[in-house]
């Protein structure tokens, strides 16, 4: 008995979770839709949303979680997924990074970063060793996005100090 109501309970969470995401994709263009399914066809759909009319996509593919982009007509703008180890990034990246300006830097965050023309790698750092604790009037703060190539050319960086 305690497997069957068991088993009623887990196939209730199913439909309920399926109607979920099938709510959230009802605002989500069909060629947006198709387009996900033929890039990631392996993947495990978590959400959609709307931002700034565009439709992102948050998934688990190849066991690790992705955001895709797509802009308001339809056309794919960037997937990312978040990197868990430096030792992932390439020899290339990590030197440039740890001779350049920003090699005293802390990295609170390492991302691999594709677009229709680049394949990137997002490094979110700042100056204050992990510390959130920032008192006003002492020091400064800078958090900083650098955009490596492969072959670790610092492509772009973004002041992310506004947090």
């Amino acid at each position: 008995m305690k497997n069957l109501k068991s088993i009623i309970l887990i196939a209730a969470m199913g439909i309920i979770s399926f109607n979920v995401t099938a709510q959230k994709t009802k605002d989500i263009p069909q060629n947006v839709r198709d387009d996900f399914a033929a890039k990631y066809p392996q993947a495990h759909l978590q959400s959609w949303k709307v931002e700034n009319g565009n439709y992102i996509a948050s998934f688990k593919f190849q066991d690790r979680e992705w955001i895709s982009t797509w802009s308001r007509d339809g056309n794919w703008m960037s997937s990312e997924r978040t990197m868990r180890h430096l030792k992932n990034v390439p020899g290339d990246v990590i030197a440039s990074l740890r001779n350049g300006r920003y090699a005293s830097y802390h990295i609170d965050d390492i991302r691999a970063v594709q677009t229709p023309t680049a394949s990137l790698y997002m490094l979110e750092v700042d100056n204050n060793s992990g510390n959130k604790m920032i008192y006003d009037n002492i020091g400064s703060f800078d958090d900083q996005l650098l955009y490596f190539s492969g072959s670790g050319r610092l492509v772009k960086t973004v002041n992310n100090s506004n947090e």
